[in-house]
């Protein structure tokens, strides 16, 4: 016999409740893990913790919690059965699966019992905070949720996503069309997406509508979301982030309704259901056999060798005994120069396949790999922030961050040697390379307008990220007290953690340096600076200024847009540039050794220019001839370097301006 379970308490701040704290259920069969999770969310809600399932079921039972932590593997029953038993319970209370398995049939398994969320270990501490204050009530409490739950996925919309969850998040073009969405925008508008990722409460999508002016904040009067054939979701909605990248943006829409409701409950809609489930079986194995043979080889090749390594770091770690950290580190040192050679063997393989796979065929190649490979390489800290980066815009700073800082993360040998192989790759060095050569740019042109013109050198940096080369040249170099910073990102978290970490260098160095950061896009950079190059006479735009700085720089972003976005870019450095300004941009290379490791296992996908197209965005030979292109060293990246003559005729710039202004107008006309 059972008592009626009682009711969780709602998500609320009112005066009604005795702690307005959300309660959070940390269900875990380490200690060590326990007491981390609890560690990282105390500050921001109560924690209570259980170390088996029938633990966890007990004290929900008797303390009913807001959202419940669940770890995976577990020796009495798993988080699935934790899951099962809870939802019994409480059909609506928030579940939050964490494993260290990134197994397909889990997520599938998780997602249809109802998982709000399905995260990875090793996870962000960040990430996960932001994921429990989302679920938990942060977002409820400033009226961005409803105040009832939300509806459950139909479980026929959750087999269509979870049997598609890799090609969701990707970009790769086998995304079907007909995944899309329509926004009404407040004025009236309607607007049309390319859906990306779809979660319960946000989806994610591409729009390449340039004219819609998105601000992060307003609400839509109208969201549909189509999955297939099927409207999933018609309703109210907020936009809640943009990613501007050129001419399209990557939005997050929070949805506040509820989900269609087209789950088949008589026998004729069980078997549609079966019907539906054979389908699309059968559709997933004509797409397996789309594969080339050539490129499943060379996967099941990789796959075996990394499940060698693994086995093998394994049983080494159980006999390894190192005296203290230091010894440890040269260690890890040692082995990492020793396995890096046959690593890169293990790979060349699937690099030559993966190149020769068509464009149209890369969706269905990646989803196979990514099955075979993610289970090995997530455990990997890297690899996993690059696979999950934020609303999928690979030059996440976190990411760039990691390429600078520990190269032996993660929990274990084989995890650890993982991280730190990626990161020393061809690609991390060419990274690496590009803060030292732009820090010698700023050294270098800092004391030449400090001996030529006796004043501070100013310069502008778009796509600042981390801004890692200012904190070096801040720290190290006293020239840096001759310079001011003009910093710009399209990411507030990004502009935050350059301001903070650059003022840690100013005070660690004793120096004063003039730093100011803001939040400022591709976008806004073509809007404002197109202003100036459409009127010769006019100064200022928002916070640009014509002829102002003496460095301006744009390194990575030039990856990710197009030959048309890029070399007008240019043309308004041009603009915004001092007599004797030099500009750089930088771009990665076709021989980049870890192209298609990058495609397919990291999602991180790039535009190649090689030296001559790097040379074509340039302006006019006739307007600068100190333009050159440097290789870096192994040729993975290539800076694009001009100089603005000292004594720039007028004439010239304006008849420049003059044909951008018409080419501009041909574009809006077309």
């Amino acid at each position: 016999m059972s008592a009626t379970p009682p009711t969780p308490q709602p998500l609320s701040t009112t005066n009604a409740l005795p702690n307005p704290r959300p309660l959070v259920l940390v269900v875990d069969d380490e200690k060590g893990q326990r007491d981390l999770l609890t560690a990282v969310l105390s500050s921001a809600c109560r924690v209570d913790t259980a170390a088996s399932v029938s633990e966890a079921v007990v004290k929900a039972e008797l303390t009913p919690p807001t959202l419940v932590i669940m770890d995976y593997a577990m020796p009495a029953a798993s988080g699935i059965e934790g899951l099962k038993r809870l939802r019994a319970i409480y059909p609506h209370l928030p579940v939050v699966i964490l494993t260290g398995h990134a197994d397909l049939e889990i997520a599938r398994q998780a997602i249809q019992l109802g998982a709000v969320e399905y995260m990875l270990k090793p996870f962000e501490p960040a990430d996960l905070l932001s994921v429990i204050l989302r679920l938990a009530g942060g977002a409820s409490q400033q009226g961005d949720l409803p105040t009832a739950p939300l509806s459950d996925l139909p479980y026929a919309l959750q087999r269509r996503l979870s049997a598609n969850v890799d090609l969701w998040r990707s970009r790769l073009p086998t995304i079907p069309s007909e995944n899309r969405l329509l926004a009404v925008l407040e004025s009236g508008r309607s607007v049309e997406a390319k859906v990306l990722r779809l979660g319960r409460r946000t989806v994610q999508a591409e729009i390449y509508d340039s004219d819609v002016m998105l601000v992060p904040g307003c609400s839509l009067e109208r969201l549909q979301v189509w999955v297939g054939e099927e409207c999933a979701y018609d309703g109210p909605a907020k936009l809640s982030k943009v990613i501007s990248a050129g001419l399209n943006r990557i939005c997050e829409i929070a949805m506040s309704g509820d989900w269609s409701t087209i789950q088949p409950g008589t026998r004729e809609g069980r078997r549609e259901q079966l019907d539906e489930e054979a389908r699309g079986f059968i559709t997933r194995w004509k797409n397996t056999q789309g594969i080339r043979p050539q490129f499943m080889l060379a996967v099941a090749s990789a796959e075996a060798f990394f499940r060698d390594l693994r086995d093998w770091l394994t049983k080494l770690e159980l006999t390894w005994t190192a005296k203290g950290p230091g010894e440890e580190h040269a260690a890890l040192h040692d082995l990492l120069r020793t396995i890096t050679p046959v690593m890169n063997e293990a790979m060349a393989s699937f690099e030559a396949e993966a190149r020769r796979v068509p464009e149209e065929l890369m969706g269905i190649h990646a989803e196979y790999l990514r099955t075979s490979l993610h289970p090995l390489l997530l455990c990997s800290p890297f690899v996993h922030r690059c696979f999950t980066k934020p609303l999928g815009f690979p030059g996440d700073y976190g990411i760039m961050n990691r390429m600078l800082d520990e190269l032996f993360e993660g929990e274990g040998l084989f995890a650890k040697i993982i991280n730190a192989w990626v990161i020393r790759s061809a690609a991390g060095d060419a990274y690496r390379h590009r803060v030292h050569f732009l820090e010698g740019v700023l050294s270098t042109e800092t004391a030449r307008v400090r001996a030529d013109e006796g004043r501070i050198c100013r310069v502008l940096s778009l796509g600042c990220g981390a801004a890692r080369e200012v904190q070096h040249f801040v720290r190290l170099n006293p020239e840096s007290e001759h310079s001011s910073f003009t910093l710009l990102d399209f990411s507030t978290d990004a502009i935050q953690h350059a301001r903070d970490k650059i003022a840690s260098a100013a005070v660690s160095s004793g120096r004063s340096t003039s730093v100011t950061a803001a939040e400022f896009s591709v976008q806004q950079m073509l809007a404002a600076g197109g202003r100036l190059l459409g009127n010769p006479s006019r100064q200022r735009a928002g916070i640009l200024e014509r002829g102002r700085y003496d460095v301006i720089y744009c390194a990575g972003l030039f990856d990710y847009l197009s030959d048309r976005i890029c070399k007008r870019l240019l043309e308004i450095f041009w603009v915004l540039g001092s007599p004797g300004a030099t500009i750089v941009a930088s771009n990665f290379a076709p021989a980049n050794p870890i192209r298609a490791f990058m495609d397919y296992v990291l999602d991180w996908r790039l535009i190649y220019r090689d030296e001559p197209t790097v040379r074509s965005l340039a302006l006019d030979d006739s307007l600068n001839p100190e333009t050159k292109t440097i290789p870096a060293p192994g040729g993975v990246e290539v800076f694009l370097q001009m100089r603005k003559p000292l004594g720039i005729a007028t004439g010239i710039e304006s008849r420049h301006d003059a044909n951008f202004e018409r080419s501009a107008q041909l574009e809006r006309v077309a």
